[in-house]
């Protein structure tokens, strides 16, 4: 980013420069497929320009990744069946 007054200096970014990636944020929600094509383009022009969130973006994608790689794993049969009788 620059300032204003002076485009070719940069100037310290701030929280507000990048996109939230807390839950229900645009980041997360276009990183889960769940944003307009308005959004995407939105989210897609800032990562490509903001090396933070260009940062966070990886690190998602290697988190998603990675649980994707645990195997399934099934509820203790206590749990299913604690579950099941409290309708």
């Amino acid at each position: 980013m620059t300032d204003a007054r002076d485009p070719k200096t940069p100037r310290p970014e701030s929280p507000a420069d990048h996109l939230s990636a807390e839950p229900g944020g645009l980041l997360m929600r276009w990183l889960d497929g769940e944003v307009t094509t308005a959004e995407r383009t939105r989210v897609r022009a800032h990562v490509a320009t903001c090396p933070a969130c260009t940062r966070e973006v990886r690190v998602y994608r290697a988190l998603f990744r990675g649980v994707a790689q645990l195997p399934p794993r099934r509820a203790p049969g206590h749990a299913a069946a604690s579950s099941c009788s409290r309708r």
